[in-house]
């Protein structure tokens, strides 16, 4: 008998350890169980927010535009790549033409101030449209342009593809972006403009899109390759405060700089 004692107590401490192991784990499990059920319901908050002021941003944007649109005598719409326009970061200073050295040399800009000189107020609203070149399914992205077409538009000019790896459908595609273009815009006219980098493959199918269309296509071949037309490692650039930035990155360097975006805008303009 005297041994059972300790044993008996031994038991009992077991058995109160073990229920408060249990009560523990429980009270941890209901504790992080309640902290990821509020860090869900505050994520979902957020999220709930920001999609309100992307949705907000949108409409502000849609406002500003077809307020533009109203106002103006000319109404263009640039439509591209980083050629035609780039938000800054952390290699790029300037939300224009990539290695443009300013807003005042990028070719949507030069081609605006000859339209305007021509034809006074021009409503110039440039589209960055990388997803589409990119996208599996480019004919889900067309819906993006919604905001920046109008049956009023005068000039679409449509500077894509260098970023288009997939080509197995981009002529069917191609085709498809212009026949939308003109179907919310049907008095525009629109010009299909050839790629920077040579490559006689794409080049070929967007001129043969552009001649199904009816659009008209604007050849680059004489600047293609051309180490005159891109802005090259060391050129300097400005931000939208006048402040100098050299050029280091080599993917910025590649693209066209000042005499290379007065070209691409000669053609468009002649």
């Amino acid at each position: 008998r005297r041994l059972k004692k300790p044993k008996t107590i031994l038991c009992i401490a077991a058995i109160l350890v073990f229920a408060a192991a249990a009560f523990l784990g429980f009270w941890l499990y209901r504790h992080e169980k309640a902290q990821n059920d509020d860090l869900r319901e505050l994520q979902s908050r957020q999220s709930a927010v920001l999609a309100a002021e992307e949705e907000l941003s949108a409409r502000l944007t849609l406002l500003e535009i077809k307020s533009d649109y109203a106002e103006a005598s000319y109404k263009y719409f640039p439509l591209g790549n980083s050629i035609t326009v780039h938000a800054p970061n952390e290699v790029w200073w300037n939300e224009v033409g990539m290695a443009a050295s300013d807003a005042d040399h990028d070719y949507v800009h030069l081609v605006a101030a000859y339209i305007s000189a021509s034809h006074g107020k021009t409503a110039c609203h440039p589209y960055y449209f990388y997803a589409w070149e990119t996208a599996e399914d480019r004919s889900s992205k067309l819906s993006l342009l919604d905001p920046f077409l109008d049956p009023g538009l005068d000039l679409v000019t449509i500077q894509l593809g260098e970023n288009a790896e997939n080509l197995s459908t981009f002529e069917q595609d191609f085709t498809e972006l212009i026949r939308y273009v003109l179907a919310k815009a049907p008095g525009a006219r629109v010009l299909v403009i050839d790629d920077f980098w040579p490559d006689e493959e794409r080049s070929r199918m967007k001129q043969n899109a552009a001649e199904k269309t009816g659009a008209e296509f604007i050849s680059l071949k004489d600047i293609q390759g051309s180490i005159d037309a891109v802005a090259g490692t060391g050129a300097v650039v400005f931000d939208p405060a006048g402040n100098p930035h050299t050029v280091e990155n080599a993917d910025v360097a590649a693209h066209p700089g000042d005499r290379g975006m007065q070209a691409i805008a000669d053609r468009i303009i002649e």
